[in-house]
């Protein structure tokens, strides 16, 4: 590994390698390279078809889920997408919350912006933060919940957003 230059990977090199012919002539001398176009193409054609299945099977799974709210955040704490789930949890539609700050859903106080802002902190340096704490609908009512938080980071390492699961606690508080 070099400092400031990627690594690189054998993956690409292995795909191409049954779709490369290396061509000699009656010598036995090298003469190039012959690339199988149809068969990549249509290998490509059904990679990005399964990749397109497995997508929808796991919007399908989550947008199924209805006792969590997962919502995914951005690395400024930003709601980015939320599921069914969120929306019968916290109260709003998707089109109402998104873009805004996930601040919005603890107790107003005058503190939930920085509140938010160490858990947003504390999840990207530990890779996650759970909490269980009052939380607030779109009615205004406050809920107990159990609130996980995510430090999402991509192959690289570096920080591209959070997700988070919020499960309501309501019924098992009222049993304690």
């Amino acid at each position: 590994a070099h400092p400031g230059r990627p690594e690189r990977t054998i993956a690409p090199q292995l795909f191409l390698a049954g779709h490369l012919e290396r061509l000699f002539d009656a010598l036995d001398r090298f003469g190039g390279i012959r690339m199988d176009h149809d068969r990549l193409v249509a290998e490509r054609r059904r990679y990005e078809e399964s990749l397109r299945t497995s997508e929808a099977r796991f919007r399908a799974l989550v947008e199924g889920v209805r006792d969590y709210a997962i919502i995914m955040l951005d690395t400024n704490g930003d709601v980015a997408s939320w599921n069914a789930g969120a929306e019968q949890i916290l109260g709003y539609e998707g089109n109402e919350v998104i873009g805004t700050h996930v601040s919005r859903f603890l107790v107003q106080d005058g503190s939930q912006r920085e509140r938010s802002r160490l858990e947003l902190e504390l999840a990207s340096i530990e890779g996650r933060f759970q909490d269980e704490a009052l939380r607030v609908r779109k009615d205004g009512t406050e809920f107990w919940a159990n609130v996980l938080l995510t430090a999402l980071r991509d192959s690289r390492g570096a920080l591209i957003g959070f997700s988070q699961i919020t499960r309501d606690l309501t019924e098992r508080k009222k049993h304690e």
